[in-house]
């Protein structure tokens, strides 16, 4: 097999000490920024992220005591050694009838439109939490990626339990 020999490249010289450059005007300034004010900000917006997953599960909560009262309302205290059959059924139906109607929020408009601007502002928070976590250390970028990833989840479920799916 005879030998391949490779080519020679010579590379121009190229002397950037003897470059001029174009002189700029007296009172050109560079923008300065305060690291302060950046961390201020990703502090409110960690804060606004936090603030708006507590309102939510709030709400979720308010929402599950509401049909737990609606339920024990709707259905007579059982006594003695078991469960009728009648009661367990009517339990049932009720159930059954609560969650249908919860299933329903998604279709009025106003819950939609409400729905609408949470996804855009989550959005919008989500931007701002990934350049914070990008600075944060390892533990730290770990424990906001847990508090996200629970917080879209609940999110979610909620979304999902109201009609508006996933």
């Amino acid at each position: 097999m005879p030998a391949l020999k490779m080519p020679e490249l010579k590379m121009p010289e190229l002397n950037l000490s003897e470059m001029k450059m174009p002189e700029l005007p007296g009172d050109f300034e560079l923008p300065s920024f305060d690291f302060d004010d950046i961390v201020a900000a990703a502090k409110d917006g960690m804060y606004i992220a936090v603030g708006s997953s507590v309102l939510a599960f709030q709400r979720a909560q308010v929402a599950r005591r509401d049909i737990q009262r609606r339920i024990s309302e709707a259905t007579p205290e059982l006594t003695g050694a078991g469960f009728a059959d009648a009661a367990a059924d009517a339990r049932r139906s009720r159930i059954d009838n609560l969650r249908e109607q919860a299933g329903r929020l998604g279709e009025i408009p106003a819950v939609r439109a409400i729905d609408g601007q949470m996804l855009a502002a989550e959005e919008r928070v989500d931007d701002v939490l990934d350049t914070v976590e990008s600075k944060l250390p390892t533990p730290a970028q770990f424990m906001v990626s847990t508090m996200r990833e629970t917080v879209k989840d609940s999110n979610a479920q909620v979304r999902s339990f109201i009609g508006l799916g996933a």
